[in-house]
């Protein structure tokens, strides 16, 4: 919210995007401090229907955090699916 003001006065352009956490296996920094549950990293199938709602809520960009070492396999399962579904991909 501190930098809508000098975004709107740059008139610099402002993606939506949408965030989703992906289950690392073990509790992140980012699940303790915003209190939310991540997406099992064996579900890639919730994360495929949540992309898809942040599309049709006008959202741009989806950003995915979770500890890519330990997700690989879930993030290439989850790219097939989305690239099947979204335009933008």
């Amino acid at each position: 919210m501190i930098a809508a003001p000098v975004i709107k006065k740059h008139n610099l352009e402002a993606i939506s995007t949408g965030y989703m956490l992906i289950e690392s296996g073990r509790r992140t920094t980012a699940e303790y401090m915003s209190g939310s549950a991540p997406i099992p990293r064996h579900k890639p199938e919730i994360a495929v229907a949540t992309a898809l709602a942040a599309e049709f809520r006008g959202m741009k960009v989806v950003y995915v955090e979770g500890d890519l070492a330990r997700i690989i396999r879930f993030l290439l399962r989850w790219l097939r699916q989305c690239r099947r579904i979204f335009q933008f991909l």
